[in-house]
């Protein structure tokens, strides 16, 4: 029998709902949001966008639990470390530390992630990706006030770049009035690697 799957994406304009079953889709809505709700990804007004969520689940009858979301990518950072190769046990303070090392912003502001990538014998090669807790901590609160169970909360750039099936590249361009990103959808096979990211307006009058 094929999965339902329930995604929700708030954005600065808009909220998009989504339900598939299998690859048919079952269910599609878009709630516009007035100015001020959301700004930069960093939902403002938790209680305006809460009660907004739970005005698009009433509208399509979609079922509040086990919901797919993302984070817009907003002041999002990646990196490809290079680690020695490493027994599995202390691999996890070592990127922390890396990490610590590396990226341009205090992991104190941030919440990270990695994965490991293939690497020559002898040495470690892990993509981390950062996020920033402020807008990670008023999404959770505000899916909470709406009622609504995330059980996979991911980032909308790296969303995109696994739909390339795995024996495909691509470039993945991530678009909207306040920046451009661009990836390389499968750098190794399966794994993506920012090949360029400019975060000024690229629309000017």
């Amino acid at each position: 029998m094929a999965k339902k799957v329930t995604t929700l994406f708030i954005r600065d304009t808009h909220i998009n709902l989504l339900v598939m079953t299998g690859l048919r889709v079952e269910k599609w809505s878009s709630l516009p949001l007035e100015p001020g709700l959301v700004s930069h990804g960093l939902i403002l007004d938790e209680a305006g966008v809460a009660s907004k969520v739970k005005q698009i689940f009433k509208e399509t009858g979609a079922q509040t639990n086990k919901v797919i979301t993302a984070l817009s990518g907003h002041d999002s950072l990646y990196r490809i470390i290079t680690l020695p190769e490493l027994p599995e046990a202390v691999l996890p303070e070592a990127v922390k530390r890396e990490a610590t090392r590396t990226m341009p912003t205090s992991l104190e502001e941030v919440y990270f992630a990695y994965q490991s990538l293939p690497a020559p014998k002898g040495e470690g090669r892990v993509f981390v990706a950062t996020f920033p807790r402020n807008l990670t901590d008023a999404l959770a609160r505000t899916l909470r006030q709406a009622g609504v169970m995330p059980y996979i909360m991911d980032l909308a750039p790296l969303a995109l770049c696994r739909i390339p099936d795995e024996e495909s590249r691509a470039i993945i361009v991530n678009a909207r009035l306040e920046h451009l990103d661009g990836y390389s959808g499968q750098a190794p096979p399966g794994h993506p690697q920012v090949i360029h990211a400019h975060r000024d307006s690229i629309f000017r009058g």
